[in-house]
């Protein structure tokens, strides 16, 4: 990767400071692969794709989604390249900022793993992210709402594949009663801050309900 070769000229090899630069890299290549799935349609299912061809896809349009297919696949190749290096790099320091920016790119490498139909993976690469955000933010952080919720997701698709399914979907709905308590939880410190009768009278119908 020219980037890693351009970082390790600059800097020692694996120093701390290219670490968000791996990051932000290799986060924008996968929003830019995950875009281009979406523009052209090449995450749809095989069986969809024959019938667009057999009701008449111009060789324009084949051509197109194979092209982003092809650029999608390199960069989603880089991307895990310059992530993993900085997820080796951030290993190896215990600072708070260290280890935040390190959940971020277990974060983005779970991604990753599930858009190449992998959630098995994402999961573990999810738990990590989870355990490294739990050891410094408060209980109520909307962060921790957001990765409860990308385990459930990740869950639910394990299950479709899973030999014990039930346990599977029942870890999802764990994970997203898990992100509905850390809401609730910070719903409760805006009261207690601004005295809301919005959120005085959400409150109750969100604890009932779960």
């Amino acid at each position: 990767c020219e980037l890693l070769e351009a970082l390790d000229t600059t800097y020692e090899p694996n120093h701390l400071e290219s670490a968000p630069i791996l990051f932000e890299y290799g986060s924008a290549l996968v929003l830019k692969a995950e875009s281009a799935a979406n523009l052209f349609g090449d995450a749809a299912p095989a069986d969809q794709q024959q019938q667009n061809n057999s009701d008449g896809a111009s060789i324009h349009q084949q051509q197109q989604q194979q092209q982003a297919a092809g650029g999608s696949d390199e960069d989603l190749e880089i991307a895990w390249e310059v992530l993993e290096v900085a997820r080796v790099i951030l290993s190896n320091h215990t600072m708070k900022h260290c280890r935040l920016l390190l959940a971020r790119v277990y974060l983005r490498l779970a991604d990753l793993s599930l858009d190449q139909g992998n959630p098995e993976q994402a999961i573990m690469d999810y738990q990590q992210c989870l355990r490294e955000r739990m050891r410094f933010l408060d209980k109520s952080d909307r962060l921790l709402a957001d990765v409860h919720a990308a385990l459930a997701v990740a869950y639910l698709y394990s299950s479709a594949r899973h030999k014990e399914q039930a346990a599977q979907r029942s870890s999802s709905i764990h994970h997203y009663m898990q992100a509905v308590k850390v809401f609730e939880m910070l719903l409760e410190k805006i009261y207690v801050k601004t005295s809301s009768p919005i959120i005085a009278a959400f409150l109750p119908r969100l604890m009932e309900k779960y």
